[in-house]
This record gives structure tokens, C-alpha cells and sequence, in this order.
């Protein structure tokens, strides 16, 4: 059981709890509960996610998950969404794993349903060499959203991912990812982009991170995305890096920081984050501190 409260100040105080659970009721059955509350001074919300995982060997594993959110605001009515999964994991080798699963998804705003989804999904990955690996995504999606005017709009969705990674060395990692998308409701349409990502650590103190997005269709500019994480200090009970990032595609966009955390005992333990951010409508600070409780 895990206790965690954060607060976090800017113009307001958010107080957030999260309230962790793990049980096995039998040796190959396992339920898993996660109970989250936030308070603040406009709104209040919480959320839980249930799991009942089965795995009566090593070639299968299915589960099914309940998901609810909802958010309640003065003068607002309460808005919820809920969700329902199966899952169904497959290893019929030892280097191909296989995924298949079913969601509905429901939105409401006080009594009234005002979205629904019905999601359906392969996945695989397969290690081809010890150095390379690949992934296959199928998704399909179809549902509909209620408007303000009592109108109902259907939407069909279809989607699809093909990537690959690579350890081109012990400190340099490669992929390559296709991602494709096509929308059939309300508005047909098509998008579809490649990304190349270079992740490189050169010791255990630097890692860095490059990526790169074109877009095949339509008007988006490509964007470029880089990144490193530098350990200033590094003990037994309390870390500080310093964080750099700058993002280009329509607009530039920088920011560097400091993220600390501070191991006080075995129960308590701190993080803080201060962060600057520079971009072409404006430059600001961020600063965060979250307290972690375990029992």
C-alpha cells in the first residue's frame, strides 16, 4: 500500500492522494486497485483504475480493467468518463508476443451520455537479432458524440504503426517508426509520418535524445526535437540533474532546468522540479514540489 500527497502552488493549491492496492487472491490470479483524489480551489475530481489479471501459464495472461474519472466543478454539472477492457496476451515464442484487446470508453456530463467509443486493437513484437527488433500496431475505432443541439455525429477511425530499433552500439540506440491514420467518419481523411529517433548516452551521467518527425501528407512542417540529462549529483539518498530541451517546427521553443529528489528516511521522500521555458509568444518560470509517503 502506497500513500502519495502532493502539493503544488501557483495561483492555487491542488492536494492530490493516491491510494495504492495489490492483491493476489489466488497464485495466478491478481487484482490491483488505484484510487486517486484532487482537491483545489475551482474544482474537485477523483479517479480509479481496477485490474483482475489471470495467468495460468507463461504463454497467456488475459485481464480485464475498469477505468472512471470524474470531475465535478461549482455551477458546472459533473462530468465522468468510464471505460471497460479486455486484454488478451500471447507468447507463442519466446521472441514474438502478441496482444489483443477490446475497450468501450463513455462519457457523460451529469446524466446525459455525450460520447461513446468502441476500440479494437492487435499488437506485436518480434526480436529478429539479438540487435533488432520489430512492432506492428492495428487499431480500429468507432463511436459517436452527442452535441450541444441533441445531434448525434458517428466517427470510424483506422490507424496503424510498423517500427523498428536498433542497438547500433553499446551507448547508441536507432528507431524508425511508420505511423499511418485514416478517418472514415465524420470527415474522411489521411495523415501519415515516419519518425527517426537516436537515443545516445556516453556515460552514465549524460544521456541525450534526438528526434526527428516528416510528415508524408498535408501541410505540417516537419518538426525536430533534442534533448539531454546531465547528473550534477549523485549519492545514496539524493540526486540533481540538470535538464535541456529545444523543440523545432512552426515555432522554436527552449527550456533548461534542475530536477533534485531527496531520499529523508524510508518512509518520506522529496522531489522538486524548477524549470525556465522560452518560446516566441513568451518566456516563463515553472516550479514544482511533491512529498511521497510509504507505508
Amino acid at each position: 500500500i502506497q500513500f502519495v500527497s502532493t502539493v503544488q502552488s501557483s495561483k492555487q493549491t491542488t492536494y492530490t492522494t493516491d491510494f495504492n492496492l495489490r492483491y493476489r487472491i489466488l497464485p495466478s490470479l491478481t487484482l490491483t486497485s488505484v484510487l486517486e483524489l484532487t482537491l483545489n480551489d475551482e474544482s474537485k475530481s477523483h479517479s480509479s483504475h481496477s485490474n483482475l489479471r489471470w495467468s495460468p501459464n507463461r504463454w497467456i495472461s488475459p485481464s480485464i480493467g475498469f477505468n472512471e474519472a470524474q470531475q465535478k466543478s461549482d455551477g458546472v454539472d459533473p462530468r465522468v468518463d468510464r471505460s471497460y477492457s479486455l486484454t488478451v496476451p500471447i507468447s507463442p515464442l519466446p521472441t514474438l508476443h502478441v496482444s489483443l484487446g477490446a475497450a468501450r470508453i463513455e462519457s457523460y456530463t451529469g446524466s446525459l451520455k455525450t460520447s461513446h467509443t468502441d476500440n479494437y486493437s492487435l499488437s506485436s513484437s518480434a526480436k529478429i537479432y539479438p540487435d533488432l527488433a520489430a512492432d506492428l500496431g492495428l487499431n480500429y475505432a468507432t463511436g459517436g458524440t452527442v452535441q450541444n443541439d441533441g445531434t448525434a455525429i458517428d466517427r470510424k477511425n483506422l490507424s496503424g504503426r510498423f517500427s523498428l530499433v536498433a542497438d547500433l552500439s553499446r551507448r547508441l540506440k536507432a528507431e524508425l517508426s511508420n505511423t499511418y491514420q485514416k478517418t472514415l467518419e465524420p470527415v474522411a481523411s489521411t495523415g501519415a509520418d515516419s519518425t527517426l529517433t537516436l537515443n545516445y548516452r556516453p556515460s552514465d551521467l549524460l544521456v541525450s535524445r534526438l528526434r526527428y518527425v516528416h510528415y508524408w501528407l498535408g501541410q505540417t512542417p516537419d518538426s525536430l526535437d533534442f534533448s539531454f540529462n546531465l547528473a550534477l549529483l549523485r549519492t545514496r539518498k539524493t540526486r540533481l540533474n540538470l535538464v535541456y530541451r529545444q523543440q523545432r517546427d512552426a515555432d522554436d521553443r527552449y527550456s533548461f532546468g534542475l530536477l533534485g529528489s531527496w531520499d529523508i528516511s524510508q518512509i518520506f521522500s522529496l522531489q522538486s522540479t524548477a524549470r525556465y521555458e522560452m518560446e516566441d509568444n513568451g518566456n516563463a518560470w515553472l516550479w514544482s514540489m511533491k512529498l511521497f509517503m510509504r507505508l
